[in-house]
């Protein structure tokens, strides 16, 4: 059996970088709690999350990032 990442995601921290009235945004947070996939939303409006989501390499909402706590074990990935 083959196994994906999304096999293995509800082990790690999962952080939705998202902004205001952004479709995309609300799509990727309803795909993945149809999947039951634990995961925290972050507003980019908010101090500092701005700076997080794009220290991950993306200025376009939303940012998905995925880790196992610590920044070398970091997968992000950006838009729906």
């Amino acid at each position: 059996m083959r196994t994906s990442r999304l096999d293995t995601i509800n082990t790690q921290d999962v952080t939705v970088y998202t902004k205001p009235n952004c479709s995309q945004c609300e799509m990727t947070h309803c795909w993945l709690r149809a999947r039951h996939v634990d995961h925290q939303l972050a507003d980019i409006t908010e101090p500092g999350n701005l700076e997080a989501a794009k220290s991950l390499g993306s200025s376009t909402a939303p940012v998905v990032n995925v880790s196992q706590g610590d920044s070398t074990t970091e997968q992000p990935w950006a838009c729906f």
